[in-house]
Parts: structure tokens; sequence; C-alpha cells
């Protein structure tokens, strides 16, 4: 993780303040160990296909070091059910990229009545912006955007 990375998870974390956390895309663990590290009081969880071979040995490695703050299931989120997540008062929605799953994602995640959310990739896709541009003009949605971050990665 770049310094900036670190300095935008610091600082969301201090907005919004999470104490239990799900993660909806695991993928190489890059996120979860960010948060995990920065924020030692945070119990934080991960939910991810596995489709990639690097996940699971990935999240193995996140549960030895940081025991009891860290769970990981293969899962579909497509799976999930409110009930399931209501226990958390933040979710990153960075799974299935598809408009489909982010709508998917997003419509769980307001049936639990998820206090916060994070999305990734908003400036990289034009359905990501529209769909989260429309939600912060509609008085139909409870939640409203606070700030969009540019962070670095290796695909800058």
């Amino acid at each position: 993780l770049t310094e900036k990375t670190c300095d935008i998870i610091k600082e969301i974390y201090d907005i919004a303040k999470p104490t239990n956390m799900l993660e909806i895309g695991f993928n190489a663990g890059h996120t979860a160990f960010g948060w995990m590290t920065l924020c030692p009081e945070l119990s934080y969880h991960s939910v991810d296909i596995c489709y990639h071979p690097h996940t699971e040995p990935h999240a193995e490695k996140i549960k030895e070091l940081f025991t009891d703050r860290f769970n990981f299931a293969k899962l579909d989120s497509k799976e999930l059910t409110p009930d399931m997540i209501e226990q958390y008062d933040m979710v990153f929605i960075d799974g299935d990229h598809s408009e489909r799953g982010l709508h998917s994602d997003y419509e769980l995640c307001n049936k639990a009545k998820i206090k916060w959310l994070l999305i990734d990739d908003y400036t990289l896709r034009a359905y990501i912006y529209d769909f989260l541009n429309h939600i912060h003009r509609s008085s139909n949605h409870k939640y409203e955007m606070v700030k969009v971050y540019e962070y670095d990665s290796e695909w800058d």
C-alpha cells in the first residue's frame, strides 16, 4: 500500500469510525491488510468467490496476522441476506465489478441498513459514476456522498 492509500484509509476511518466492517471482494487482501494494520480496534470480515488462486492463501495469512479480528468466507455476495450483514457499520463494495453486481451489493446493504458504504472504482467505470450520482441526487436513497478519493495504484 502506498502512503497515499494509507492516508485515505485513515481519513475514512476518522470520518466513519467503523468498528465492524465487511469487505465484498478480498482478492489478494491488500485493502484488508491496510485497514487491519491502520485501525487496530476494527473487526474486519471479507467474502470473495476465490476466482484467483492467490485469494485463499492470502486470506489465511491475514487470519494468521490478525487472528480474531479478521474472518474470511469463500462466498458470493449474492448469497448474503440483509440479516446476515446487518451487524456491520461499514461495507466496502469491491467484488463483482459489473453493473448488475454493484446494484445487487448496494441493494443488499441498503436493505440491511448499513450506515456507511465505500464503493470502489467510482471514477473508472461510467455506470458506477452514474449510479452513485443518481443515489446522491435522489431523495429515495438514504446515502449521501461524503467524498470521492483518487488513489494511486499500479494501474495508474
